[in-house]
């Protein structure tokens, strides 16, 4: 069963024509950190990162090692997720 945001269940409806979608900012070389930006939502998001070591809810995440990063971002029902490869450490 889907939970949306707010932990209760997803209808069809809530993912039939989602369009949810999220971008990473890379800014590791001006100030270290990846910035997630989600579009076509409604309303506040939730942005879930999943790194080397860890898994952190933040819009914006401090990098420190080289590795995958992943983040996905919910929207009541709907989810969009991207990936970056950091190999500048």
């Amino acid at each position: 069963k889907i939970l949306g945001k707010n932990g209760t269940p997803c209808s069809g409806e809530g993912i039939i024509g989602c369009e949810l979608s999220v971008d990473i900012i890379n800014n590791i070389s001006t100030n270290g950190t990846l910035l997630a930006v989600a579009s076509n939502n409604y309303g506040s998001v939730i942005y879930t990162w999943v790194t080397p070591t860890s898994e952190e809810n933040s819009q914006v995440l401090t990098v420190t090692e080289n590795g995958l990063y992943t983040i996905t971002v919910i929207d009541d029902c709907c989810t969009a997720t991207a990936s970056i490869l950091i190999n500048s450490f």
